[in-house]
């Protein structure tokens, strides 16, 4: 060992090597000293393990001479106590050594047990994971295949509304159909009305013809009368505004001829005239009534003028 390290002080002293350990002068000393102890290490280190390596076998050969010295006891036993007492101790070293295996072994033993606890508890708790892991799975599965069928029974919801609404929409296009149906059908009743009034009004025209043509047969050419009821009312018209203004005119007119002889007062013919005035000035303010209720063209007309009637 000693010329081990002195071998390696004198490669950390020449020039070459310094340059590879050591850069710098001023710490040469100690880098000397800090190889040489991790070099003392690691042939201490190499020492030890060659020494147990040793150690086994000198024990392996000690077993075999114990066996081979109590064989000789049993050929010799008159030897002295002297080889007795080494082969006692060396048996109690033994017997030692061999209970430090033991222990050794049993704690070992203990330590694989327990490790071998441990493991089978690690995977007891991974399988109760994996089982937990797969009841969850399970129940997503259940989970999923429960929103198909909500979402299954939507969609045949939704489906059973559709036709439904299909159905409606059907029922009220044939309702609408119907409906026109029914208003073409009023139309045609109503033109067919019409029509039939059209028939009744013309054969009533041909009947009051047939009429006319009977009393134009029956009665003489040059008598005048008067079949339409418009003329009649016309004519009743012109005979009561002839009245009226017969009624109004004629006191003014005997006044004038003879109102000197009957009121020679100044006083009583100023009032009597301006009565009489008033009487010949109210045919003119009657006229328009007479006419707007006896005729319905005047009527009509007398409205649009003063706004009456849009």
């Amino acid at each position: 060992m000693a010329i081990w390290i002195a071998f390696i002080w004198f490669l950390s002293s020449v020039h070459p090597v310094k340059n590879i350990f050591i850069r710098n002068e001023n710490y040469g000393n100690a880098t000397k000293l800090g190889i040489a102890l991790i070099l003392v290490l690691f042939t201490a280190v190499l020492y030890g393990k060659t020494y147990f390596a040793l150690r086994k076998q000198a024990r392996s050969m000690i077993g075999k001479k114990t066996k081979f010295s109590s064989k000789q006891r049993q050929h010799a036993p008159g030897k002295s106590s002297s080889m007795e007492k080494e082969i006692c101790t060396e048996s109690g070293n033994r017997e030692g050594a061999q209970n430090q295996d033991n222990i050794v072994q049993n704690g070992s033993k203990r330590a694989q047990s327990f490790m071998d606890e441990r493991a089978e508890n690690q995977n007891l708790r991974a399988e109760k994971r994996n089982d937990r892991s797969q009841n969850d799975c399970e129940r997503t599965e259940i989970e999923n295949e429960r929103a198909k069928c909500h979402s299954e029974r939507a969609q045949g919801l939704d489906e059973r509304a559709e036709s439904r609404n299909h159905r409606a929409e059907k029922l009220n296009d044939r309702a609408q159909r119907q409906s026109e149906c029914g208003e073409i059908d009023n139309e045609r009743a109503k033109n067919h009305n019409q029509g039939a009034q059209n028939k009744n009004d013309r054969v009533e025209s041909q009947n009051e013809r047939a009429q006319r043509e009977d009393l134009s047969n029956k009665r003489p050419k040059n008598s005048q009368v008067i079949n339409n009821t418009k003329e009649q009312k016309f004519l009743n018209t012109i005979i009561i505004i002839a009245c009226i203004t017969v009624a109004t005119v004629m006191p003014r007119s005997f006044y004038g001829y003879l109102g000197g002889w009957v009121i020679p007062s100044p006083d009583k013919t100023r009032i009597l005239n301006a009565v009489l005035v008033a009487i010949f000035c109210l045919n003119f303010a009657v006229n328009p009534f007479v006419y707007c209720l006896r005729l319905k063209r005047y009527r009509k007309t007398f409205k649009m003028i003063y706004g009456c009637q849009h």
